[in-house]
């Protein structure tokens, strides 16, 4: 009797089984053609309003495969608009605008075990896409796929840590930690890129080219590859030519020797510094050096780019008049300078990019958000020397920090106008990081406020307007711990405009600026 009741249930079983494999091939199937309206093929014509409502039909019905389907359309439609005007894509973009919507869709399907929704969920939590901004869920969740086999996941974890994006620290260690966890392409790319300029490890260019060749399914690493041997058959090598033979070594050792300023051993003379909060008026007239640019770390020059600048004062508000000329372009309008820090408004510039990996990308438009000033007198100069926060806007993505150095007394050399590569290194010792860390900036909903006690503190966080119309209260005089603090702010309800976050720590008072889009 047993022995029968036993077949009847393995019976059952094996039919719930086949079943239940037939209706998802039957899902399937149904959502491989709601697609094919979506995109359109060399046979069916576009109709993206019927592919989204079949596709909307069998996600309603249960298909996990279709939510997640949905959401991915969602979410890649918004990036793909952003950089292409192809009718398809607009025509795709117009019916999936919806972010609540594409969070709705990967959140079920993440929710029910898929795992590649987990994934793009993570990816919606780190854009704050359809949810709040949420760095912590969004390493969470990749963490999670990883360990359940998704190969994709370890590299965008890597890649928070390549870049320090949102709360997360900057750490080319733990970075390559986990692109080594994976075979997935991109995180072979990054090894390459690693090695190559040495970030986080020793310069191997053989074994970057190494990887680049074994990479060749992946778009980035051949376009890579052929830059790199263009470069290197062309002899002028241009943007590269700072990273060839032992170049990278040697910037390296210097960057280090930087750390003896101050000391006997130190052969720059850094004699005082001038003012740690200068004004409009100290800031006055006509400025040339050149915009450094950093890694990701802030510890490696990597190039940099000749600057004009003329500062003034501007006569209608107050503010901060100022005509910038950097790499032969022109950017101009007027800050806000508050404390030591100066706040830009609408100013943006293209910089050629670093390393060419994307064949119809040369260069890159970054948005110059604020600078952390300092006037200095070095090597008996008066240098004006600021610490740039900038946004890529293309990846929509903070960029690797930069360094503005000026001078109104210009050192001259037999090549005629210059500053010393010396006091750029000099400088590079001196970059200290703001207290308040505001991610994103600019924003739109979603704002983390981000600082660090070195001790514990008697703390008060506020928010409030330029204007003074509003203002909230996030943290009252409360006691709080030493160590890193993270805040969420919901900025939905917030108007447009300029806000001033201000922290007193133990009677210390910071303030930061930021704009709300």
């Amino acid at each position: 009797m047993k022995n029968i009741y036993l077949y009847v249930m393995l019976l059952f079983c094996a039919i719930t089984s086949f079943a239940q494999s037939l209706n998802s091939n039957s899902c399937d199937n149904e959502i491989k053609e709601a697609l094919r309206y979506i995109y359109g093929t060399k046979i069916i014509v576009q109709d993206v309003n019927k592919g989204f409502s079949n596709l909307k039909s069998l996600a309603d019905s249960g298909c996990m495969n279709a939510n997640y389907q949905l959401g991915k359309i969602y979410y890649k439609s918004s990036y793909n608009y952003a950089l292409s005007d192809r009718s398809r894509l607009l025509a795709i973009y117009d019916v999936f605008s919806n972010t609540s919507d594409a969070f709705k869709y990967v959140d079920a399907a993440a929710k029910s075990g898929h795992l590649e929704a987990k994934v793009l969920l993570a990816q919606l939590y780190k854009r704050g896409y359809g949810c709040k901004l949420n760095y912590e869920k969004a390493l969470a969740l990749f963490e999670e796929a990883h360990e359940l086999g998704d190969r994709s996941a370890a590299f965008h974890v890597g890649y928070c840590y390549y870049k320090g994006l949102g709360s997360v620290s900057q750490n080319y260690t733990k970075a390559i930690e986990w692109f080594n966890k994976t075979d997935y392409p991109m995180a072979k790319h990054f090894l390459a890129v690693c090695n190559y300029f040495g970030h986080g490890l020793t310069i191997n260019r053989d074994k970057a080219i190494e990887l680049l060749l074994d990479n060749q399914n992946v778009n980035n690493s051949v376009t890579l590859l052929k830059h790199l041997e263009e470069s290197n058959d062309s002899g002028t090598e241009g943007i590269l030519s700072n990273f060839k033979g032992s170049s990278v070594e040697k910037e390296t050792k210097e960057v280090n020797d930087v750390l003896l300023v101050g000391t006997e051993e130190s052969t720059i003379e850094i004699a005082k510094e001038i003012k740690t909060f200068p004004s409009v008026e100290d800031l006055k007239g006509s400025w040339s050096g050149k915009l450094v640019d950093l890694d990701y770390s802030g510890e490696r020059i990597m190039r940099s780019f000749p600057v004009e600048i003329t500062i003034d004062k501007d006569s209608d508000t107050g503010g901060v008049a100022c005509k910038l000329n950097i790499n032969q372009q022109t950017t101009e309008g007027v800050g806000i300078l508050l404390d030591n820090s100066l706040y830009f408004s609408d100013y943006h510039i293209s910089l050629p990019v670093l390393y060419k990996d994307h064949p119809k990308i040369n260069e890159h438009e970054y948005s110059l958000l604020s600078a952390d000033l300092e006037l200095k007198e070095i090597n008996y100069a008066d240098y004006l020397v600021a610490y740039v926060e900038t946004k890529n806007n293309a990846l929509n993505e903070p960029a690797a920090p930069k360094l503005l150095i000026l001078s109104n007394n210009r050192i001259t050399t037999n090549n005629g106008i210059e500053i010393s590569e010396d006091v750029i290194k000099a400088l590079l010792e001196e970059q200290g990081e703001s207290f308040i860390k505001l991610y994103p900036n600019p924003f739109i909903s979603d704002l983390l406020i981000q600082y660090q006690l070195t001790e514990d503190a008697l703390t008060s966080v506020d928010i409030f307007s330029l204007n003074g119309i509003y203002q909230k209260k996030i943290v009252d005089n409360e006691f709080q711990s030493k160590g890193d603090k993270l805040y969420h702010i919901d900025g939905n309800f917030l108007s447009p405009g300029t806000y001033i976050i201000k922290i007193i720590a133990n009677g210390i008072e910071h303030t930061k600026i930021i704009i709300k889009n």
